[in-house]
């Protein structure tokens, strides 16, 4: 067993769907990046939830998105 670290990510769902099968091998830590635009959170972003469902369906690791700043 080793004691190294499990690298995580910060991507789009665009990436997401290119490299899913690398992001599932392990339980990777995360982070969305589609919800940083403030008019995402303020519109209609359930279109993004449901597809990020669909693509992190059985995904282990934690879980974040980028917010608007």
């Amino acid at each position: 067993m080793t004691s190294l670290p499990i690298v995580g990510a910060a991507m789009t769902l665009a990436d997401v769907e290119t490299h899913r099968e690398w992001l599932l091998e392990k339980p990777r830590d995360l982070e969305l990046q589609n919800f940083v635009e403030a008019e995402v959170l303020n519109g209609d972003w359930a279109p993004l939830a449901e597809r990020a469902r669909k693509l992190l369906d059985g995904h282990q690791g934690r879980l974040g998105i980028h917010g608007p700043f």
